[in-house]
C-alpha cells in the first residue's frame, strides 16, 4: 500500500493519461482472472440479466465520460499524434515488408513529411501541427517503419503466445505486466528505454518459463548477451568528454571546440545533437566541405529542419545559391510552421549575385 500510494501520486501529478489507461486495463485483467468475472457474467446472463445490463450500461457510461475528458484535456496532443500517424502510415506504405532499417525512423518520417507538404494540398492547421520527431510516440508504428510489418507481426505473435502461456500457468501478474507495456506502447516508445526492455524480458520469461534448468540457463544467456550489448553501447565517458568541448561551443570558441569534436566524431556520429554542433563549428570556422559531409551523415539519423538550414547556409557561403535555395525550401517543407527557413530565403534572395526582389518581398 505504501508503494502504491507513491505510484498513484506520481501518476496524478504528472497528468499522464495514457498511464491511467494502462493501469486500469492491466488491473481489469488481473481482477478478471482473480475473481473469475467470466463465470459471474455467465451466471448473471442466465439468472439476472437486469443486473448485467445495468453494470454494462454503467461501464459504457464511465468509458464515454472518461474518453471525453481525455480528449478535451489532450485535444492538441491527440490531433498532433493523429497527423504524425498519418504521415507514418505513408512512410510504411513505401516499404511495408522490409522497413527502412534500425534507427531509420527520423530520416524515413522526415522525407515522407517533406514530400507531403511539398505537394501543397495541406491545410494551415496541419502546417501548425507538423514537428520533427525522433520517435513516433507509438512503438508499433516505430517497429513497422524500421523493421517492416512481417517482423512486427512475428514479435506480436510471440508476445501473445507468452501471455497465453502465462494465463495457462496462472501467472496473471506477469501477464498483466506484459499487457501494460503493450498498451502503453500505443502512446509512447517504451522499448527505446533499456529499463523497459529489461522489464519486458523478465515479464515474458515469467510468463513462459518453467523451473527446469534449461529455462534458467536460457534466461541467463539472454541477460548476459543483453548486458554485453548495452555495455558496448555505453558512451557515458564519451558524453562527458563531449560536455567538456560543448562548453567551448556555447561560448563561441568554435576553432577549439571543433578540434575536440573531431576526436570524438567516429564514436559519437550516431547522436544528432553532436553531429549538428560539430557541423556548426566547422561552418563557423569556414570549413564548409567538411561541415556538409558531417551534415549529410546527420540527415540519415535526424529529422531536424535546423540541419537543412545549416546545409543551406554552407552552400550560401560557398556561393552555390541554387543548392542553398533547395535546402532552405526542404526545411520549409519539413516544418511549414517554422519561420527560420523563410528568413534565410529572404536573405538569400537579397544576395548581390542572386538577387530576386519579388521572391525576397
Amino acid at each position: 500500500l505504501f508503494t502504491l500510494t507513491f505510484i498513484f501520486i506520481a501518476i496524478i501529478f504528472t497528468h499522464i493519461y495514457s498511464a491511467w489507461f494502462t493501469l486500469i486495463l492491466a488491473s481489469i485483467y488481473v481482477l478478471w482472472h482473480h475473481y473469475n468475472w467470466k463465470a459471474k457474467i455467465i451466471s448473471w446472463w442466465q439468472n439476472d440479466r437486469k443486473r448485467l445490463v445495468g453494470y454494462s450500461a454503467a461501464g459504457i457510461f464511465v468509458l464515454l465520460i472518461g474518453s471525453s475528458v481525455f480528449y478535451y484535456a489532450e485535444r492538441d496532443k491527440i490531433e498532433k499524434q493523429v497527423f504524425l500517424t498519418r504521415i507514418s502510415f505513408k512512410a510504411i506504405a513505401e516499404k511495408p515488408l522490409t522497413g527502412y532499417g534500425p534507427e531509420a525512423f527520423p530520416h524515413a518520417y522526415g522525407t515522407t513529411q517533406e514530400s507531403y507538404f511539398e505537394e501543397g494540398t495541406w491545410s494551415e492547421n496541419e502546417g501548425d501541427m507538423a514537428e520533427s520527431p525522433q520517435h513516433p510516440g507509438n512503438e508499433y508504428i516505430h517497429g513497422a517503419i524500421e523493421w517492416g510489418i512481417p517482423i512486427l507481426l512475428c514479435a506480436l505473435v510471440f508476445v501473445g503466445l507468452a501471455v497465453r502461456q502465462g494465463n495457462k500457468y496462472g501467472r496473471y501478474s506477469a501477464s498483466a505486466g506484459v499487457i501494460a507495456i503493450l498498451s502503453f506502447s500505443f502512446f509512447s516508445s517504451p522499448m527505446q528505454i533499456p529499463a523497459s526492455v529489461i522489464s519486458n524480458v523478465f515479464l515474458l520469461a515469467a510468463c513462459i518459463m518453467g523451473r527446469q534448468r534449461i529455462w534458467l540457463a536460457g534466461l541467463a544467456i539472454i541477460i548476459g548477451l543483453s548486458g554485453i550489448h548495452w555495455w558496448r553501447l555505453d558512451d557515458y565517458y564519451l558524453c562527458r568528454e563531449w560536455g567538456r568541448h560543448q562548453r567551448l561551443y556555447h561560448v563561441a570558441a568554435y576553432d577549439a571546440a571543433s578540434k575536440g569534436y573531431k576526436q570524438l566524431y567516429n564514436e559519437m556520429k550516431h547522436k544528432p545533437a553532436f553531429t549538428y554542433e560539430y557541423a556548426h563549428c566547422l561552418y563557423e570556422t569556414k570549413d564548409y566541405d567538411t561541415s556538409l559531409s558531417v551534415l549529410e551523415e546527420s540527415c540519415k539519423i535526424a529529422c531536424n529542419p535546423m540541419v537543412y538550414n545549416l546545409i543551406g547556409k554552407n552552400y550560401q557561403r560557398k556561393g552555390q545559391f541554387k543548392e542553398a535555395e533547395t535546402w532552405y525550401k526542404k526545411s520549409a517543407n519539413l516544418v511549414p510552421g517554422m519561420m527560420y527557413p523563410y528568413y534565410h530565403l529572404a536573405k538569400l534572395y537579397d544576395e548581390p549575385d542572386f538577387r530576386q526582389p519579388d521572391k525576397c518581398k
